[in-house]
């Protein structure tokens, strides 16, 4: 442990944390503050130790000072830290490391604590990434035009919900229950025949898988009103603690699906196919994710997924 390094900077748990910061958070809109809490929050809950939460302060701290945002609150907690001696401390008992590694961290924090005393001169330049935004509205019948196919498809999203996930777990930040049609046609279908038409997969969209074109898709008319609130408990998804967890497998994109015939039952155990797309309308036609996998036969039958 002779060789570990002291530098405030090379800590896992820093790295993570400043990872966190700038890769996750700083190109989003949410404010210094924000971040933070949203910092301090995941990994008190992920590392259930307040001493390896020393690295975390450490962290946070330097990302505000690189970006000109340093929070006294933030400054207070490291002075705290440093004072006490916790982290010396935490060095000499967990990580049984030498005197003179010891002494070099002492060091080292006491020149970080003078570096954030000093605005940096030139803080990092913050922009807003843009987030693709879902296209469609709950209740929405949807038609599109493939002109690699030159054929039509529809479906209907039954569920659309703001994804409980953090930004750096998801790509796309919903979940969309889509229902796609069996419909594929050289024309384009009417409200009234596409309502009619036979659903062939049901699947979560969204998340770290998006299948629907980004653009140029058509709306023939919105059911919100006929459809149940709140599919959470259905096609894979499990609310459990306050959050949602989604169980789909992948899914070939919108386009391939019309032009590509695959067993439903090998790619999803959850989903429903060869009813209409009403059917889906109401919940009481429909499975809970728990009642399908708590169902000895069916669990057999799909041993092999």
């Amino acid at each position: 442990m002779g060789g570990l390094s002291t530098k405030i900077c090379s800590g896992v748990e820093y790295i993570y944390t400043k990872t966190m910061f700038f890769d996750y958070f700083y190109y989003e809109t949410d404010s210094f503050k924000e971040i933070e809490n949203k910092v301090i929050e995941f990994n008190e809950k992920r590392l259930n130790d307040s001493n390896k939460m020393h690295d975390v302060y450490f962290a946070l701290a330097d990302c505000e000072w690189m970006c000109g945002g340093l929070s006294q609150e933030i400054v207070s907690k490291v002075e705290e830290i440093v004072a006490s001696g916790a982290d010396i401390e935490y060095w000499k008992s967990s990580l049984n490391v030498p005197t003179r590694t010891l002494e070099r961290r002492e060091k080292a924090l006491t020149a970080f604590l003078e570096k954030l005393k000093t605005p940096k001169d030139k803080p990092m330049i913050r922009w807003h990434r843009e987030r693709f935004v879902y296209p469609l509205k709950k209740g929405d019948v949807f038609t599109y035009h493939s002109k690699t196919h030159d054929l039509w498809g529809c479906g209907v999203v039954l569920d659309l919900r703001e994804s409980q996930f953090r930004p750096w777990e998801e790509e796309f930040n919903f979940r969309a229950l889509v229902a796609v049609s069996e419909y594929v046609s050289s024309y384009s279908p009417v409200l009234e025949f596409a309502l009619k038409s036979r659903i062939k997969d049901v699947y979560w969209d969204g998340g770290n898988m998006y299948t629907l074109p980004k653009r140029d898709i058509i709306v023939l008319g919105n059911v919100a009103e006929q459809i149940d609130d709140d599919y959470s408990n259905y096609f894979g998804a499990i609310a459990k603690g306050g959050e949602v967890v989604y169980n789909t497998k992948p899914r070939l994109s919108f386009e391939e699906q019309l032009v590509t015939k695959y067993d439903i039952k090998r790619v999803d155990k959850f989903s429903v196919i060869n009813k209409p797309m009403t059917f889906f309308f109401n919940k009481n036609n429909l499975r809970t994710t728990e009642d399908f996998l708590n169902d000895k036969t069916v669990r057999k039958y799909f041993a092999y997924l």
